[in-house]
């Protein structure tokens, strides 16, 4: 307990050389990226990083977020689902590059529960265990494989059902607070009602969605059938997840809105401090504002107009 009261009371600190709202909207107003990068290490981001590439100022600072959460966060506290995703795309990864002969060099990541080379090294051995939710991967795909049946698309499929399967059991355990437990489950239900939202926007049939359904959520797989039947879009299935339908009109406005709503789901209540929910609350912005900084900065070496590049942009800050 002392341990995780020292690192959420590191977290208020944190939190206060967060990039936040004033900047990234300079940000997103900058003509070229000289302009951006003296913005960023007006902010101190990127203060590790000697370089004014930006893809380096942001490896630097994800990086020592990542090392802060991992010397600190509670083991078994549900950091451990987070890192799955990236598990998951390398094992994506190596799979696609074995079967289909895809080019995988510099599509690994770092940051998972186990390196990237040694899922990489497990498919192409064979045989090498990565555990029971992993081998199932394995498994399913080479007999689809067996059977001509292989697809890229099947791989994501595959892996993404196992990669939930996987969180819901991690998240069942002993001693996981409970808003980690809703906030998954609400992940769950969220990448459901999108995916039944991207079968019906490109009128594919029900089945195409079973595929891709995944576990972990409250709404039951038959609910999306009979919406399937009554010929509903997806966005009446919003109100099953505590999401506001409300201005939500297009398939990009639903990930937006998906988006924001996890991340006020962990950080609405982030101020108790004899609990997971202030680190967690933290690592979940800093990713997020990560992931918009990129995306400003990528818009603008693209030149793409401002309008465009904000338009892509979640709300972080509360």
């Amino acid at each position: 307990m002392n341990g995780l009261l020292f690192a959420n009371a590191a977290v208020k600190t944190m939190e206060s050389k967060l990039f936040g709202a004033e900047k990234l909207g300079r940000l997103s107003e900058c003509d070229n990226l000289s302009d951006a990068v003296r913005i960023l290490r007006e902010g101190g981001f990127g203060a590790q990083s000697d370089s004014d590439d930006y893809e380096s100022m942001l490896a630097n600072e994800e990086q020592t977020l990542e090392t802060f959460v991992r010397k600190n966060a509670p083991k078994g506290a549900g950091f451990e689902c987070f890192w799955l995703k990236t598990d998951y795309h390398n094992l994506k990864t190596a799979l696609k590059a074995k079967y289909f002969d895809m080019d995988d060099e510099d599509l690994y990541l770092s940051g998972g529960n186990r390196p990237a080379e040694e899922i990489k090294d497990a498919v192409v051995q064979e045989g090498k265990s990565l555990g029971e939710y992993m081998d199932k991967v394995t498994v399913k795909v080479a007999a689809l494989r067996s059977e001509n049946a292989l697809t890229p698309k099947a791989v994501d499929e595959t892996a993404d059902r196992a990669m939930y399967d996987e969180i819901a059991a991690l998240v069942s355990a002993r001693g996981v607070a409970k808003v980690v437990k809703d906030y998954f489950r609400a992940e769950a239900d969220l990448t459901n009602v999108l995916s039944y939202r991207r079968v019906i926007e490109a009128g594919m049939d029900y089945k195409a969605f079973a595929n891709c359904f995944v576990a972990g959520g409250a709404i039951p797989s038959d609910r999306f059938s009979r919406a399937f039947k009554d010929g509903q879009t997806g966005f009446e299935l919003l109100g099953l997840t505590g999401l506001k339908s409300e201005g939500i009109d297009s398939t990009r406005a639903m990930e937006k809105a998906k988006e924001e709503y996890l991340l006020r789901l962990m950080t609405g209540m982030a101020n108790d401090m004899f609990t997971v929910q202030p680190i967690m609350g933290y690592y979940l912005i800093k990713k997020a504002e990560c992931r918009a900084i990129r995306t400003i900065m990528t818009g603008i070496a693209n030149k793409l107009s401002r309008e465009e590049i904000k338009r892509r942009i979640i709300k972080i800050y509360a």
